[in-house]
């Protein structure tokens, strides 16, 4: 039994440290790429923050300017979250999945609870909040279209 398990350790760490070699030299070709989208989507975010906030004080809405942007900031929140949790599991050496599932269940649950305090107050703040959680969803789908229509653009030169 305990050679059993000595064997098995000998092969896990083997198994971790060739996946963490292949993840380094990963990192090294696209990590660069990777931070920078990711730069890109804080920045964009963060930029569709002020202007909802703007618009939300213009209009002079309470619900707009409230409660999108608490969601927007949530949504951004969890964004960082999700990467730092992906970090530590690909790079710790004794991650677990009960850890992963833990950190997913706690975004959602704070998810959770912001749109049953926006319920509590009413339905508009509801789905203010609603649509400031996906402000990071969107600025991701738009820079997903911009590159695709650079992409398109570019075809059509040659």
């Amino acid at each position: 039994m305990y050679y059993e398990n000595q064997t098995f350790k000998k092969y896990k760490n083997k198994f971790l440290c060739q996946n963490r070699r292949f993840l380094d030299v990963l990192n090294l070709l696209w990590g660069d790429i990777v931070n920078q989208e990711l730069k890109t989507v804080f920045k964009n975010s963060g930029i569709t923050i002020l202007i909802i906030f703007a618009y939300g004080l213009i209009i002079r809405q309470k619900s707009v300017y409230i409660a999108s942007t608490l969601g927007a900031i949530l949504s951004i929140w969890n964004l960082y979250s999700m990467y730092k949790d992906a970090e530590v599991l690909v790079y710790k050496k004794n991650a677990s999945i009960k850890q992963g599932m833990a950190s997913y269940s706690k975004r959602y649950l704070i998810n959770g609870l912001f749109l049953g305090i926006m319920m509590y107050v009413n339905l508009q703040w509801l789905i203010a909040g609603a649509l400031g959680l996906l402000v990071v969803k969107l600025n991701i789908l738009l820079i997903m279209f911009s590159h695709q229509l650079n992409n398109i653009i570019k075809k059509l030169k040659i």
